[in-house]
C-alpha cells in the first residue's frame, strides 16, 4: 500500500473542471504567444500588455494572498485574488484602448487614467511579491 503524501505548496490546487479551465487558458495563452512571435500582428506595447495581463490572471488564480487554509481554499479568497488579477489585466487593457489619447500632448489625464495607472502599479507589485 502506498500512502499519498502532500507537500505544502504556496499554489492553489485545482482539480476537475477548474483545473481543465486553467490548463486550457494556459494552452491558449501559449498558442497566442507563439502566433505573435511568428506573425507580429500587435505593436510591442500591445504584446507586452497581453503578456502582463496573462501573467496577472494566472498569478491571481494560482497564488493566494494568504497561506491560511480558509483563504487558500475558500471561494471568497479565490474571488478576491482572481479579481485582483482581472483588475491588473483590465488596467493594462485600458492603456491599450486609450493609448492614442494618452500620448497626445494636449489631452490631460482623467481621474480614470490615474486610477488605472495606480491600480496597475499596485497590482503588479502585489502579484510579483506573491510569485
Amino acid at each position: 500500500m502506498s500512502e499519498e503524501t502532500q507537500t505544502d505548496t504556496p499554489l492553489r490546487d485545482f482539480a476537475g473542471p477548474a483545473g481543465l479551465i486553467i490548463g486550457l487558458f494556459c494552452a491558449s495563452v501559449s498558442a497566442v504567444h507563439l502566433l505573435l512571435a511568428l506573425f507580429p500582428l500587435l505593436s510591442d506595447f500591445d504584446r507586452n500588455v497581453l503578456h502582463f495581463g496573462s501573467f496577472a490572471i494566472l498569478a491571481g488564480a494560482l497564488y493566494p494572498l494568504s497561506q491560511r487554509t480558509s483563504w487558500k481554499r475558500g471561494a471568497l479568497g479565490f474571488a478576491a485574488d482572481f479579481g485582483l488579477g482581472l483588475l491588473a489585466a483590465f488596467s493594462g487593457l485600458w492603456f491599450i484602448l486609450h493609448e492614442e489619447r494618452l500620448y497626445g500632448a494636449t489631452q490631460p489625464f482623467t481621474a480614470l487614467d490615474f486610477f488605472f495607472a495606480v491600480a496597475l502599479v499596485v497590482c503588479a507589485a502585489e502579484l510579483t511579491r506573491r510569485v
